[in-house]
């Protein structure tokens, strides 16, 4: 059993999953790094998939999979063009990745999303929130657009007013909107105020 603790939201959304009488299948768009959240759907027995766009991240989820003892179809992949056929998906989700595309690119991510799932079936995003500390650090592009330094490199990051994000779910039926802050201390001993913007919807 994966006894890995994951963040609130992605509970909130299984909760809301496991109530409905759709087929147990489950798309991450975003699903590299070594803690995949696809492991937790996996304990509870849903066919997961996903897609990456770095191939050393999606290696890592393929591999923390494993040692679970989980089967996982990661793909490598961009959200933006899934590799699925129309309505492939129950569920479908992207946990802090898809703020990593421009406005315009997110668009097209979550039009995407939306194809693969199935008539009645449930979507979880969330996006940086302008509260977030990191607004307006780095080299500013696009409205609430900026390229960030990160370990990795110049990492671009979109930031969303608190209904800005509402354009993007049209004709979709709104679950769980929410705002999340915290503040987090960092290994250097800075505190560091983090602020989400949480969408769960039906299609």
């Amino acid at each position: 059993m994966n006894n890995t603790l994951y963040p609130a939201p992605l509970y909130t959304f299984l909760s809301l999953c496991q109530r409905e009488a759709l087929p147990k299948e489950v798309l991450d768009c975003g699903a590299g790094g070594a803690n995949p959240p696809l492991n937790l759907f996996c304990a509870y027995g849903y066919r997961a998939a996903g897609v990456e766009i770095d191939p050393q991240r999606a290696q890592l989820a393929r591999e923390a999979a494993r040692q679970h003892g989980f089967t996982v179809d990661i793909r490598e992949a961009d959200m933006r063009r899934l590799p699925f056929a129309d309505q492939s998906f129950s569920f479908v989700y992207s946990y802090n990745s898809v703020f990593h595309l421009s406005k315009a690119d997110i668009a097209a991510a979550i039009a995407e999303m939306r194809r693969v799932l199935r008539p009645g079936g449930l979507f979880y995003v969330n996006f940086l929130s302008v509260d977030d500390g990191g607004f307006g650090e780095g080299q500013p592009l696009e409205k609430g657009e900026f390229l960030q330094e990160e370990d990795r490199g110049l990492v671009l990051h979109s930031y969303f007013e608190d209904d800005e994000g509402d354009c993007y779910f049209d004709g979709m039926q709104t679950l769980i909107k929410e705002k999340r802050a915290r503040r987090q201390l960092h290994s250097d001993g800075q505190v560091y105020r983090m602020a989400f913007l949480d969408y769960m919807l039906r299609v």
